[in-house]
């Protein structure tokens, strides 16, 4: 179950791969440079490896319960409940994983489109390693085409051959995971630009969880019924300029709206409600390569949500949560 979550909440993070909502240790100051093109000149059977390192912290801000007739329990109560809560949390405590990300260009059509397969190996606790792969086009133009994302694990493998191009496209475009809006953008030292997307999240976890309910191999699916409205990402990027390493120097700021997601709820199953409190913001830095190949960044997400998690007799549990996260990207 868990492994597939995470999939999901990998393919709809905001800002969840090199690109997107970065930040660097300060480089030094960066060359000036009138204007950048970026494009994928790389060789086929050029290869960048990565170690990636993610660092999540989880802290509860407010904790309440009521009962069915609007009652709530005692200060002291409250207090106990809340303080097992972050005892539980607390003895997690900061969580550091280290995985590994792999960039490779595995061919250039006559044409000049380059093909570019993404690894992406996590550490899933209790799991071990969860492997997906992307595999993308980059026209010379710089349109950027997903053709394929799969998996090793056999559950995440089923929810992703449920998910219709069009969609992958959609949530990986959100997310920066496809590179789009850097290869074949005209970029000038210090002029912002930003886009947006909208991504249609309720097809995602439709499909996710509806292979959950088939590896279950049958009975209530816990989290069936679910409900997501749209999430819309704004993604600004800022050309920085040439450090002294000849790597591009990318700024980049990432915005979320509002969002909330719904799943559960039956005679024996709690219905659980997450909501994206004033989005989620990151940012940062990230670095290229002259062709064009990603090679470091580091990225901080901080994020407040609100879970509601009512049981099937009424008595409801409402959380404020506040969870950060770096993921740095290094060369092995």
């Amino acid at each position: 179950m868990r492994t597939v979550l995470l999939t999901a909440l990998l393919l709809t993070a905001p800002a969840a791969s090199a690109q997107g909502g970065t930040t660097l240790a300060t480089p030094p100051a960066p060359a000036a440079a009138a204007t950048v093109t970026l494009s994928l000149g790389a060789r086929p059977g050029t290869l960048v490896e990565l170690t990636q390192t993610t660092v999540t912290r989880l802290t509860v801000e407010d904790v309440q319960v009521t009962a069915p007739d609007g009652a709530a329990p005692s200060e002291a109560e409250q207090g106990e409940l809340r303080q097992g809560i972050e005892e539980a949390l607390g003895r997690a405590g900061t969580q550091t994983s280290v995985g590994k990300v792999f960039y490779k260009v595995q061919e250039r059509a006559p044409d000049g489109t380059v093909t570019l397969v993404n690894t992406v190996i996590t550490q899933v606790p209790g799991l071990g390693p969860l492997t997906v792969r992307l595999v993308q086009t980059v026209a010379p133009g710089g349109t950027v085409a997903l053709t394929r994302i799969e998996s090793d694990n056999p559950l995440v493998q089923a929810a992703l051959s449920g998910l219709t191009p069009e969609v992958l496209r959609n949530q990986l475009g959100g997310g920066g995971g496809d590179l789009t809006g850097v290869y074949g953008q005209t970029f000038a030292v210090g002029q912002p630009v930003t886009r947006s997307v909208t991504v249609d999240v309720q097809a995602l976890l439709g499909a996710v969880l509806g292979s959950l309910a088939a590896g279950l191999g049958g009975g209530e699916n816990p989290l069936g019924g679910v409900q997501a409205s749209p999430l819309t990402v704004t993604t600004t990027t800022t050309y920085r300029g040439v450090n002294p390493a000849a790597l591009h120097v990318f700024g980049t700021r990432s915005t979320s709206g509002a969002w909330t997601v719904e799943f559960g709820g039956g005679p024996d199953i709690p219905r659980i409600r997450l909501e994206l409190l004033g989005g989620s913001q990151g940012g940062g830095l990230s670095l290229y390569r002259p062709d064009g190949l990603p090679v470091g960044s580091t990225q901080t997400q901080a994020t407040r949500l609100r879970m509601s998690l009512t049981q099937p007799g009424g008595e409801q549990l409402q959380m404020l949560v506040r969870l950060d996260q770096t993921v740095t990207l290094r060369p092995r």
